[in-house]
């Protein structure tokens, strides 16, 4: 099922949908997260900064861009489709790009 499926006329399920997303991403505060969004860029792994006002925010560690790497990047948590925060038994591969990768 998609989010999009669950919003009601009143927006009422979407409203406490992204309530819960923020309120997990700010539990997850200093661990690393993958996030497939809807828009580009698409991929971004990194470590969860925090959450404010409906937006996510992520040190990014992997993305499409090169030049977003290593950078705080603000998030609407409702481009968010899909999202895995470590639990410390199932890691994150790190993934190298650049000189460093070869």
């Amino acid at each position: 099922m998609r989010r999009t499926d669950v919003v009601q006329d009143d927006g009422s399920s979407a409203a406490a949908e992204l309530a819960s997303l923020e309120e997990t991403f700010r539990g997850a505060a200093g661990k690393r997260a993958l996030l497939l969004l809807s828009s580009f860029p698409f991929l971004i792994i990194g470590t969860v900064l925090g959450t404010a006002d409906g937006l996510l925010s992520v040190e990014a560690e992997t993305t499409h861009l090169a030049e977003l790497e290593g950078k705080p990047i603000w998030i609407r948590l409702d481009a968010v489709e899909v999202f895995y925060i470590e639990d410390g038994q199932h890691p994150i591969p790190r993934l190298l790009s650049g000189p460093s990768a070869t």
